[in-house]
């Protein structure tokens, strides 16, 4: 695991931490931009998708990581660490979307890779697979019942 104090984080770091959804049925890791500005505590700020609001934010380390450690990720593009900042505080605001826009997207996008989300796409191969076993066994019963 990449771990480093968060006070000694380079800006543009994507950063990770680990997030309950679905009432904690399941957790995923919730990314975000490590931003160049810091707390008083030395603490830096990070861009992310917000679950809280519902859009691109600028949060203090504490809201973003929700007491959790972060792990820093390996997510680089070929831009400079200004232009990912740039390109990050331009979609302060903007709402985001689970599936089309989420914080995986948005890391990508600021680093100009391919805006893409790993996790939702296992997610859905799961989904798909529980879908397809659920239709099994429903054949299944249905066969049993007809014998």
């Amino acid at each position: 695991m990449n771990r480093i104090h968060p006070s000694r984080l380079l800006a543009s770091t994507v950063i990770g931490v680990p997030a309950e959804v679905g009432g904690g049925l399941l957790t995923v890791e919730h990314v975000g931009v490590v931003a160049s500005l810091q707390d008083q505590q030395g603490l830096p700020f990070v861009y992310n998708a917000s679950k809280r609001t519902g859009r691109i934010m600028l949060d203090s380390w504490a809201e973003f990581t929700q007491r959790r450690e972060g792990r820093v990720l390996d997510v680089r593009g070929a831009l400079d660490a200004d232009e990912v900042l740039r390109r990050a505080h331009s979609r302060l605001g903007e709402r985001w979307n689970l599936v089309f826009s989420n914080c995986e997207h948005y890391v990508r996008w600021c680093h100009d890779l391919d805006e893409e989300s790993p996790q939702l796409q296992k997610g859905l191969v799961v989904a798909g697979g529980l879908v397809a076993l659920g239709g099994l066994v429903i054949a299944a019963i249905a066969t049993a019942d007809e014998g």
